[in-house]
């Protein structure tokens, strides 16, 4: 709206001036003043003069500052880092499809989740085994990043599509596509699916482990000095329940279905926290595991135990889940999550 009535007030100026020229040359025609009878210095001055007037009066143009402009944005570098970022929460992806959450907060970017450079203990936050092996390091297709506009339930936000590739021990051809939705009422959130497809149109595949927000949490990421372990942490407990300090041997699984248990998990510091829950229509089953790993990180997963087969070309869809950042503790998550849950169903407060 602002920039319509700003054209307007510059279509004015320019009207007025136009008009004052115009009078001016009128009435010193009619007194015998003619300005071009004195040589043409009179008229270049006007000239001039209404020239650096419209040029004032004229709208510079903006690159991205239109204050209705979303504040959602995705930044990728060919074969390199893809940045998908809104306020608060900024997800950072690299060519493999790992995945570090961060909180922007009083101008800084904070972050707990930790991607070790030792390959047998990293892993991204979607993955599947196939009886073992790990299928992890899927390449990123860089000429199919991109991000569309939606509207949802949740309101009006992005949805980045990433889609990448990796190839079994036995040359079969996996295909992993990741959609990353951010949304502008819930600047601190971001809701992600994964769907894997075998795209071998002879073999099948046996899937015995697919878990879905998979994180390596690191305590002295926001606390240098601290721990690695040193979080408090929500794993699902009913309301009312105090919070738990974790421990060198902290060792938890949870199964979501259970009476009273939220599919929730929230791990935080005094500088910020960052939880993982499940907004898909039905727990199916559902299980939380946080552990404390021997070189005291803290991982997070949910999955779904069992196995699938996935014969040609045919695919398997993760629930849906919503990675939340913070400040404060989990009363602050947890009240996020319901109001996505109310969102979901319909029953907006």
């Amino acid at each position: 709206m602002g920039h319509r009535f700003g054209a307007r007030y510059v279509a004015y100026g320019m009207a007025t001036m136009a008009l004052g020229v115009i009078a001016y040359l009128i009435m010193a025609k009619k007194i015998g003043n003619w300005p071009f009878q004195q040589g043409t210095a009179v008229l270049a001055l006007l000239v001039c003069l209404l020239a650096l007037s419209l040029g004032r009066c004229s709208p510079t143009p903006t690159t991205g500052s239109n204050p209705a402009a979303s504040p959602i944005t995705l930044t990728a570098i060919p074969d390199g880092e893809i940045w998908f970022r809104n306020s608060q929460i900024q997800l950072r992806f690299d060519s493999e499809m790992y995945c570090r959450v961060f909180l922007y907060n009083k101008g800084s970017l904070h972050s707990i989740n930790d991607i070790p450079p030792d390959a047998t203990k990293a892993r991204p936050p979607h993955f599947i085994a196939l009886n073992g092996e790990e299928i992890k390091d899927f390449q990123v297709d860089y000429k199919n990043v991109g991000a569309s506009e939606i509207r949802t339930q949740f309101g009006a936000g992005r949805k980045l599509h990433l889609t990448g590739y990796a190839k079994t021990s036995e040359g079969v051809v996996i295909e992993k596509k990741l959609a990353i939705e951010l949304y502008q009422d819930f600047p601190d959130a971001a809701l992600v699916s994964a769907v894997y497809r075998n795209t071998d149109q002879a073999a099948s595949i046996v899937v015995t482990r697919a878990p879905s927000s998979f994180f390596r949490m690191d305590a002295a990421r926001s606390n240098p000095g601290a721990p690695s372990f040193d979080f408090w942490i929500f794993q699902g407990e009913s309301s009312g329940q105090p919070a738990t300090k974790i421990d060198p041997h902290y060792s938890r699984m949870v199964r979501c279905e259970e009476a009273g248990f939220l599919p929730l998990v929230d791990l935080w510091t005094s500088r910020m926290g960052m939880a993982v829950g499940d907004l898909s229509p039905g727990n199916r089953g559902l299980v939380s595991n946080v552990v404390v790993t021997p070189d005291q990180k803290v991982e997070l997963e949910f999955q779904v135990p069992g196995s699938v087969q996935l014969g040609p070309n045919t695919s398997l869809s993760t629930f849906k889940a919503v990675w939340l950042v913070h400040t404060g503790d989990d009363h602050i998550a947890r009240q996020r999550y319901e109001q996505l849950r109310r969102r979901l169903s319909g029953k907006v407060a």
